[in-house]
């Protein structure tokens, strides 16, 4: 923890417990702060993303500008958000050799900052009974989509089954997989 003594913008400084001075806020530290004044202040403090306002009767706020990041979102259909990792989409019962309805997936960029480096594979036993196409782009820049579409045309009969891995940039869902299945008829 650390306590904040404020006296105006040239006397704010931030004193770790141990009694060292904390010289810099790097945008990844956390700290208490507590104000050591009975004066009305009115200052802000900033130091790496990190915002200390001082206002009327010693109140403080803080906040802090997030980084910017990327943040994927798989939709099918658009508006029904897919979980990574867990979610299968089915096409049903297909003839051999005839090609199912399409299916069209919608990737979001719910984040902040561009999604890019995106590539989509398909995976497994039954990867060739799929056909994937889309996107064209390789990046979508924040509250933008862009779509790809999948058609299932079973070679053999039976559950046919492979997996959707969308490759990008996302901290914490790169990459992003979900499984496709449909069960081949005569």
């Amino acid at each position: 923890y650390a306590n904040a003594i404020c006296g105006g913008m040239n006397g704010f400084k931030v004193v770790c417990d141990d009694g060292e001075a904390f010289s810099s806020f790097n945008g990844r530290d956390f700290v208490r702060i507590s104000l050591n004044t009975t004066s009305n202040v009115n200052d802000v403090a900033y130091g790496g993303g990190i915002y200390v306002a001082v206002g009327d009767r010693g109140l403080i706020r803080t906040f802090q500008s997030p980084p910017a990041v990327p943040e994927i979102s798989v939709q099918q259909p658009t508006g029904s958000e897919l979980e990574d990792g867990r979610s299968k989409s089915n096409f049903g019962p297909v003839k051999l050799r005839k090609s199912s309805k399409v299916k069209t997936f919608t990737i979001k960029n719910i984040g902040t900052a561009d999604l890019s480096g995106l590539t989509i594979q398909k995976t497994g036993k039954g990867a060739k009974d799929f056909n994937i196409s889309g996107p064209t782009q390789s990046s979508i820049a924040p509250g933008v989509s862009a779509t790809f579409k999948v058609t299932f045309k079973p070679t053999a009969k039976g559950l046919r089954k492979a997996g959707v891995v969308i490759q990008n940039n996302d901290l914490d869902e790169n990459p992003f997989d979900f499984e496709i299945n449909g069960l081949g008829v005569k």
